[in-house]
């Protein structure tokens, strides 16, 4: 079900393909989906061009199904990181095939190292479950508030505060995906940006440039402005 990670596919940040199946849906809702995503979450659906990375069949492309694949995709990466994981990529789909009554596909997701691959498998399934509750949901106030209370007590909760200086991570992850600068999470709250002799280090806000003494006195506040003060 899980195979490898690592840099593919023009993306920035490390990532793991999955390989799943899913039973065939009898009707499939993109525009419902889009609403939920749109009002109610206020993100927007990455264009099936810019996630579709595999060869897949003309008539495999003129069915909805493709389009479902990148709302899970985004749905991912809204619970990525509402659960302080530094995943800011869109993903990719490799690979798309109709068996029978179902569908077998691949889909590259991104990652953070220090975590399980079982994590991200769970997050993608979540994902794919989620798209699914708003295809057969209408989008109303009381449905959206009964979603989020469901997503923050059966996933969020599970996953939130995994990793250290997480919220902190996501702002470097996107400022660096922005920039196009690859990164990595090396665990225990530790980023590297870009690779090689100028790769770049960073805990939180700290860089190695950082001096110590400059570190200690910024992290206590009270500290910090008496220190302004007798400065003038």
């Amino acid at each position: 079900m899980v195979t490898n990670y690592g840099y593919r596919a023009g993306m920035t940040q490390v990532s793991l393909q999955l390989n799943l199946s899913v039973k065939k849906l009898p009707r499939i809702d993109l525009n419902r989906i889009d609403r939920w995503l749109e009002v109610w979450f206020g993100t927007q659906v990455p264009p099936l061009e810019t996630v579709m990375n595999g060869r897949i069949s003309l008539a495999l492309s003129l069915t909805p199904f493709p389009g479902l694949l990148t709302r899970v995709l985004a749905i991912y990466g809204l619970l990525c990181r509402a659960s302080d994981m530094p995943c800011v990529e869109s993903g990719r789909v490799l690979r798309l095939e109709s068996r029978a009554d179902q569908w077998h596909f691949a889909l590259l997701v991104p990652v953070v190292n220090g975590l399980p691959s079982a994590v991200f498998a769970e997050l993608v399934q979540h994902a794919l479950n989620l798209a699914i509750t708003f295809m057969r949901t209408a989008p109303s106030f009381d449905q959206a508030q009964r979603c989020y209370e469901q997503i923050d007590q059966q996933i969020l909760r599970l996953y939130r505060q995994t990793l250290p200086d997480g919220r902190a991570n996501c702002f470097v992850a996107e400022l660096a995906h922005k920039l196009k600068v690859p990164f990595e999470h090396l665990g225990m709250g530790l980023m590297q940006l870009g690779h090689g002799a100028r790769a770049q280090t960073t805990l939180g806000s700290a860089c190695r440039e950082d001096s110590v003494q400059g570190a200690r006195i910024c992290a206590d506040k009270y500290w910090c402005a008496m220190v302004l003060a007798q400065a003038g």
